[in-house]
């Protein structure tokens, strides 16, 4: 049974797009908005200008012509535009009111005259000063309420994910003990009806497996489940569930792998029907099942795999083979994911062996290496 190959990168989901919608419409509104006030700042003030440095309306507007009313766009420059905007509306002051005293006109028609320009210039620096230092303040106080706010929904965000590692863990834990409980309740009617025994046995050693996944993802919380951490555990488990021991061999060094936490169930109920298929047929009456684990070369889309290899001494049954005693294999077609994952049966010379290779997307890279060579054994086992 091979799997098709890694599936093209799928497209961000539907709530994902929304939100980057949402956000570049936002963005796109609020640059909209502040050029808008900004051409209404620079178009009051050419205006004002227009009538205090060169003199326009004539004595309709004299007494209204001073240059304090400049003070009012700079300040509502610099609270609103920046220093960018403040520095261009400084600019076209300087540019209007220079004119003014060039021509002769308006507030500082006689500037150049009597001063030699200095009341243009003193006027000009205190405008920068006051409008400068106003936006410069401005500018940093918003970008230290920014950093404040972040810094606080960071600490939010770690709160509120220690909160919820907790409360998985806990949750997990508790799963781990009621299924801990009915394995329990299993094992003991399967000692009542012997004639049970045996299927009983099986349900058992599935629901062990499943509870050992959840402790180890009560450990680790969302983060990828350790492959060959996961294998170990579920070979031990089948193996003291049936009294055989396990051999497990891993190659040295072996790279670091993990599974992704989605399909951690299927692959942990996958590893313990190969196994539990191999302890039945021929692997519990000559006390011998070997799990090993192999790095196998792959394409270039896709690194490397992790191949783990489950055999025992015996045959795999005829194409004939009455279809009550493939229940397990159907199981593990059924589990197998999509991408990521293969599984082949072969028969090398008298042991029976299932390859199972898996590589991303079901796997993931990880810095951490795995120890070397194990045995897990029956408790009561040599």
């Amino acid at each position: 049974m091979t799997s098709p190959g890694p599936p093209s990168p799928a497209a961000p989901p539907a709530p994902h797009r929304a939100a980057q919608a949402l956000a570049r419409l936002g963005r796109s509104h609020l640059v909209r908005s502040r050029l808008a006030e900004a051409l209404v700042v620079y178009s009051l003030a050419l205006v004002a200008g227009q009538v205090v440095f060169l003199g326009q309306f004539g004595p309709t507007l004299w007494p209204l012509a001073q240059a304090y009313w400049m003070f009012l766009f700079v300040a509502w420059a610099g609270m609103r535009l920046g220093l960018a905007g403040t520095a261009i509306l400084l600019g076209l002051v300087a540019v209007q009111a220079g004119w003014g005293m060039w021509l002769r006109v308006g507030f500082f028609a006689h500037d150049l005259r009597y001063a030699g320009g200095l009341g243009y210039l003193s006027f000009i620096a205190i405008l920068s000063l006051v409008g400068m230092a106003l936006a410069y303040y401005l500018e940093r106080l918003r970008r230290q309420l920014t950093s404040r706010h972040r810094r606080a929904q960071a600490r939010r965000r770690r709160r509120e994910q220690a909160q919820r590692q907790l409360l998985v863990s806990e949750l997990h834990h508790r799963i781990k003990n009621n299924l801990q409980g009915i394995s329990g309740v299993l094992q003991a009617l399967g000692q009542r009806h012997p004639e049970l025994a045996e299927p009983m046995t099986e349900v058992t050693g599935q629901v062990q497996s499943i509870a050992l996944l959840y402790g180890l993802q009560g450990h680790s919380h969302d983060s990828p489940l350790p492959l060959c951490e996961l294998t170990r555990e579920v070979a031990a488990g089948v193996g003291a569930l049936w009294g055989v021991t396990v051999r497990l061999q891993l190659p040295s060094p072996l790279p670091p792998c993990q599974l992704h936490p989605r399909e951690a169930m299927p692959v942990a109920l996958i590893l313990h029907e190969l196994i539990l298929n191999a302890i039945k047929h021929g692997g519990r009456a000559q006390q011998d099942v070997m799990v090993t684990a192999q790095v196998a070369s792959n394409s270039a889309a896709a690194p490397q795999e992790i191949c783990l290899s489950i055999s025992n001494p015996g045959h795999w049954p005829a194409p004939g083979q009455p279809r009550q005693q493939q229940t397990g294999l159907e199981l593990v077609a059924a589990l197998m994911p999509r991408s990521g994952a293969t599984l082949v049966r072969s028969q090398q010379g008298d042991r029976a062996v299932a390859r199972l290779c898996l590589r991303p997307p079901v796997l993931q890279a990880i810095p951490t290496p795995q120890e070397p060579y194990a045995f897990v054994k029956h408790p009561s086992g040599g």
